[in-house]
């Protein structure tokens, strides 16, 4: 993606926007001579986009890459290879009073010894969606982690059919009211390469019960915290999201052996190709000669 900000075009590896005040934050290329990523935010005015400056705070001596903004502007998200607990690891920076602190490592359980990047938080706040990968599974497959109140709970992978073991999944990107899910996959479409597909949530309800896997009218998008099992009163003792009736023996937040992907899982629409190669692994920074 071809970015016209002076005094350069940019290409960058992924951005994200605050509206209003319009304020746009990418990963690019140091310079020329130095491909490793940092973050830059550029601001715009009425003589256009300002010629962007390290976003303080996040930038390291390595990449950082995935900038994900809250919806409130709060918060900022982003993936770093820097020294942390894997290979590459998840961040938040937080803004108080119009300025941004440092930047912190999420931490486990979401960060471990594997990688974790493209972290994406839902609109109401209250869920992460990351990539991982494992030595185990080597593609990069979704996870999420809910929000319990003081810390991120232990993620979950997101199953099937969203994920696959044979093949990456990338930059899980949701709608406001989390009926649509985007995600960049290396599965084959008509171009090849990482291509942008949509998954649409569940509204049936698969275990009559009475309350519906996925429900638009409530914030966020919830639903059924146990949708393949019947649970009435949703009772969630660890408030992970999870049902109580769907927690495997150990009591971890993990999807239960033997049962269906945990009530969020998305659908997959007919083959629906969004978009093609929107992102880059790897961008260098054009200027002028």
């Amino acid at each position: 993606l071809v970015l016209g900000l002076p005094p350069n075009d940019w290409l960058v590896q992924g951005i994200t926007f605050e509206n209003p005040p319009y304020t746009m934050i990418f990963a690019a290329p140091r310079s020329e001579a130095d491909v490793a990523s940092d973050l830059w935010s550029s601001s715009l005015t009425e003589d256009g986009w300002q010629v962007p400056t390290p976003q303080p705070g996040t930038n390291s001596g390595l990449d950082e890459l995935d900038p994900h903004l809250t919806a409130d502007g709060s918060a900022l998200y982003f993936s770093s290879n820097r020294e942390g607990f894997g290979g590459w690891d998840l961040y938040s920076q937080q803004r108080t009073g119009g300025q941004w602190e440092n930047a912190r490592n999420l931490g486990e359980p979401v960060n471990t010894a594997s990688d974790e990047r493209s972290p994406f938080v839902t609109s109401d706040g209250k869920r992460l969606y990351f990539a991982r990968r494992t030595a185990a599974l080597p593609k990069w497959q979704i996870y999420y982690s809910n929000w319990n109140g003081s810390s991120w709970a232990i993620p979950v992978a997101l199953g099937g059919p969203v994920n696959s073991p044979d093949t990456n999944q990338l930059q899980a990107t949701l709608t406001p009211d989390a009926s649509r899910m985007y995600v960049l996959s290396d599965r084959g479409g008509p171009v090849g390469n990482y291509e942008i597909f949509m998954a649409v949530r569940r509204t049936t309800d698969s275990d009559g019960d009475g309350i519906r896997d996925y429900d638009p009218a409530k914030p966020g998008g919830g639903g059924d915290n146990c949708w393949n099992v019947a649970n009435p009163d949703q009772a969630d003792t660890n408030h992970n999201g999870i049902g109580n009736v769907c927690e495997v023996p150990n009591g971890c937040s993990a999807v239960p052996i033997g049962r269906p992907e945990p009530p969020t899982a998305l659908v997959f629409a007919t083959a629906t190709l969004v978009l093609s190669q929107l992102l880059r692994w790897r961008s260098r920074r054009q200027r002028p000669a």
